[in-house]
């Protein structure tokens, strides 16, 4: 069924804005699955986690000075590394992923910046390290099968881009392992009323597909599938609206593992169960590829866009 252009209804809807979410007025045409509106899901006044929680808790929880001054180095440096990438009205999430021909080159999704005309839209911030007022300035790559775009920034200052070169993720170039343990930090609204950077950390944040198994999977998101598939693997990081775009980390190594891409929302109550979860696991059973959260191996981001990437040096070593 043919979309009306979701920048039409935003720009006409101007007048109802404070009545809607945040993030009903999506930036995209594709309007996909973690980054779109919450309406017609479970509470969503109250931000309510139950649409998309993994099981028996929810895991997410507010990065803090005290949190981080504790924390690993993994976890340290994708908090600093991820910036809130708002497009228009919506908050979303992005991170440093290298330099290029001078700036500073950032990753998030397609279904988040689609195209140049929304970034030219696109403000970006890094409230860890409080550099603000920054803006989206060159779509560098754009990947509907990985939902990935590139892009690079302006606005950034030479004391900044110092800062920020400095957290820059390294990149995994190797396939996920079914186990491998996972973080991840971004702007997501569930249980987050502040907007505020959330990390998940869990028992639960893990890759739970077979080593390597990466599948073209259509958008199970049943509120409002995105209309393109993307290769993807299983996990069951808590994640909710806002967090596309977001780092999965190993939480070993500090490598980026994976860009989320979408989830299965609403959850259903069986997922919220650690019983269920471990059967799935343990069985393979179909329902990984169904039920979870899921993500795109930078694996392959690598493989299609390696030029793009050539100044990251866990990619291109010197």
């Amino acid at each position: 069924m043919p979309q009306i252009s979701v920048r039409s209804v935003c720009i006409l809807g101007l007048l109802a804005l404070a009545l809607l979410p945040l993030s009903s007025c999506g930036n995209s045409s594709k309007t996909r699955s973690i980054r779109t509106s919450a309406i017609n899901l479970n509470d969503t006044q109250d931000n309510s986690v139950l649409d998309y929680q993994i099981g028996a808790t929810w895991d997410k929880t507010q990065v803090t000075p005290e949190l981080l001054s504790k924390s690993n180095p993994p976890l340290l440096r994708a908090a600093k590394a991820t910036a809130k990438v708002t497009v228009m009205f919506s908050p979303a999430t992005g991170f440093v992923i290298g330099e290029k021909e001078g700036q500073i080159l950032m990753a998030t999704n397609h279904h988040v910046i689609e195209d140049q005309a929304f970034c030219d839209e696109t403000k970006v911030a890094f409230e860890i390290l409080k550099i603000r007022g920054l803006s989206c300035d060159k779509v560098i790559a754009t990947d509907t099968t990985l939902d990935l775009t590139l892009f690079t920034l302006k606005g950034v200052s030479a004391a900044d881009k110092a800062k920020l070169l400095d957290v820059t993720l390294p990149i995994s170039k190797e396939k996920p392992t079914k186990g491998q343990n996972l973080l991840t930090v971004g702007y997501g609204f569930a249980g987050n009323d502040d907007g505020r950077l959330m990390v998940d950390q869990g028992i639960d944040c893990k890759t739970y597909s077979k080593d390597g198994d990466v599948r073209l999977l259509a958008d199970p998101d049943t509120v409002n599938p995105g209309p393109y598939k993307t290769w993807v693997f299983a996990t069951g990081c808590d994640v909710s609206h806002g967090d596309s775009g977001s780092a999965l980390v190993d939480r070993t190594t500090g490598e980026v593992v994976g860009l989320l891409s979408t989830g299965k929302i609403p959850k259903i109550e069986s997922v919220r169960s650690s019983e269920y979860l471990k059967t799935m696991f343990d069985t393979d059973s179909d329902s990984v590829w169904s039920e979870l959260t899921y993500v795109v191996p930078f694996a392959k981001i690598v493989e299609s866009h390696g030029d793009a990437l050539s100044e990251n040096p866990s990619v291109h070593p010197k």
